[in-house]
């Protein structure tokens, strides 16, 4: 009886603790003006809202599928592998076209013995037909930084984002640990990362749009989770993201739940 009751304390103090997530993050237009996002994280669920929208979003981490939910037009969207594929399918036609109409239009440049004249063509016919090897999202690079920043009580990782050796963006990563996920909420949101980072890229790839600044953190080996982001130019650094609080309390299951409400209510 005595070993039993051991074995018993043993695996209730083993036993990781569970809790749900709630992050409120500060989102920054080009306007300036400041809104809140709001990610609630359960069971490998994530749901996003933006401040002052009626649509919710829920991601589905084991399903790897994207709902959009519209309360207003009382319409659900989903995104999952077989639809995106499609989208991708659709522009890429849309691109072969253009890429017709740009070869005819830079016929004469190709020709050209101009090297200079010649070379741009090429390029811009290259970036058409070839998107996902040519481009500017083939030029991006990442390093790490020996900055650490606290914001908001949580410590960070500065990385920079660079483009031919430009610096276009600073992100500061910051651990689990540091923010009091647990294992499986941390796997649940950078598996979200990672599945919007993958659709938004196929998607402007697909139209031969690659001057995008956008990072997979598991291709380039870098864990935790954005909490800062700003971009960087000549004139000025802007602060787009910034982690405003984080909260680790239980979550009610219904928050979860892909469903129309009633208008009326």
């Amino acid at each position: 009886m005595t070993k039993f009751l051991i074995l018993l304390v043993l695996l209730v103090v083993t036993q990781p603790a569970i809790a749900d997530a709630t992050l409120t993050i500060k989102s920054y237009t080009d306007k300036d003006s400041e809104h809140h996002l709001i990610y609630y994280i359960k069971n490998g669920v994530l749901r996003y809202s933006e401040q002052g929208s009626k649509r919710i979003n829920l991601y589905d981490k084991s399903r790897q599928v994207f709902l959009s939910i519209d309360q207003e037009k009382q319409t659900i969207s989903r995104i999952d592998k077989d639809i995106l594929s499609k989208h991708v399918e659709g522009l890429q036609r849309q691109r072969l076209v253009a890429l017709a109409e740009a070869e005819k239009q830079l016929a004469d440049q190709i020709k050209s013995s101009d090297i200079t004249k010649r070379t741009l063509a090429e390029t811009a016919i290259n970036q058409l037909r070839y998107p996902e090897f040519y481009g500017a999202h083939t030029h991006i690079k990442t390093e790490k930084t020996s900055t650490t920043k606290t914001l908001n009580g949580v410590d960070c990782e500065l990385y920079n984002i660079l483009r031919n050796h430009q610096l276009l963006k600073q992100i500061c990563m910051a651990d689990y640990k540091a923010m009091n996920l647990n294992a499986e909420d941390y796997d649940t949101l950078r598996q979200f990362l990672r599945f919007d980072y993958s659709t938004q890229t196929q998607l402007m790839i697909a139209q031969g749009k690659t001057d995008f600044i956008l990072i997979d953190y598991d291709e380039e080996n870098i864990a935790g989770v954005p909490i800062e982001i700003s971009t960087i130019s000549e004139h000025e650094n802007k602060l787009i993201l910034l982690l405003d609080k984080i909260n680790t309390d239980t979550l009610d299951a219904s928050l979860f739940e892909a469903k129309i409400q009633n208008p009326g209510k």
